[in-house]
């Protein structure tokens, strides 16, 4: 899968190149739906806030990236980029110390890479990314809201 540098709100992030034709560039921050959290409690216990700032696109590219993972290498790897893209967010749009950004960032990358240990199942999928069933549930979930948010503007 490839992966491309893509500049969204004033900050460099790392997602894969199918993305960016569907990314809602003009959504702020803010208005994402919830992204954080493994599913179900999960979603509980991870907030989508991280120093007054909303990381809901950090960890939707997260999951595209978990969900097209085919070996614990590439889950290591998605959850590098996990802490670079929610660091450089933070050191965009936070107004927390640089010291308590990379602490908080670090927690959730060091959470993830558990969560590696414990859940990850490689994926059997051998087409191209954007048909990934997990994918297009995800893209579908993150144009739902994109769609009530213009309704909401009228």
């Amino acid at each position: 899968m490839e992966i491309i540098d893509f500049r969204y709100r004033g900050v460099d992030l790392r997602i894969p190149a199918f993305l960016k034709a569907c990314w809602p560039v003009e959504r702020p921050l803010a208005a994402w739906p919830t992204f954080g959290g493994a599913g179900r409690v999960g979603d509980y216990l991870v907030p989508d806030r991280v120093c007054g700032v909303c990381l809901s696109c950090v960890f939707f590219v997260h999951d595209v990236d978990w969900a097209l993972a085919t070996s614990r290498f590439e889950a290591i790897a998605a959850n590098w980029r996990l802490y670079n893209n929610m660091r450089n967010v933070l050191l965009h749009h936070s107004r927390s110390s640089k010291k308590r950004i990379e602490w908080r960032s670090f927690e959730y990358f060091m959470g993830v890479n558990f969560g590696v240990l414990i859940h990850f199942k490689a994926s059997r999928y051998k087409g191209p990314p954007e048909n990934h069933p997990e994918v297009k549930r995800l893209v579908r979930r993150m144009s739902e809201k994109c769609k009530s948010l213009q309704k909401i503007k009228r």
